[in-house]
């Protein structure tokens, strides 16, 4: 397979996963975390993580995702609280 069709895939990924998790992050919490990071490998096997500041309570979540490929793969599987 050529090397820029990998590289694509990749972003490609990456692209689709911080859209799902923008989308569920939006619907869950009413609005975009400001200071929203999201950490997503290229690999497929390692988890989505992702950190932010609540807005409204300072309260600071890290959730973990799994994320196969597909929308229907995507879910969440952990998440934890720390006050800020």
């Amino acid at each position: 397979m050529p090397a820029f069709l990998c590289i694509f895939r990749k972003v490609g990924r990456s692209n689709r996963v911080e859209g799902w998790v923008k989308e569920y992050l939006s619907d869950r919490e009413g609005e975009l975390p400001p200071s929203l990071h999201i950490d997503c490998s290229d690999d497929r096997l390692w988890p989505v993580r992702v950190d932010f500041t609540g807005p409204r309570t300072g309260i600071r979540h890290r959730l973990q995702f799994t994320c196969g490929g597909t929308h229907s793969t995507f879910a969440l599987v952990s998440e934890k609280e720390e006050a800020g």
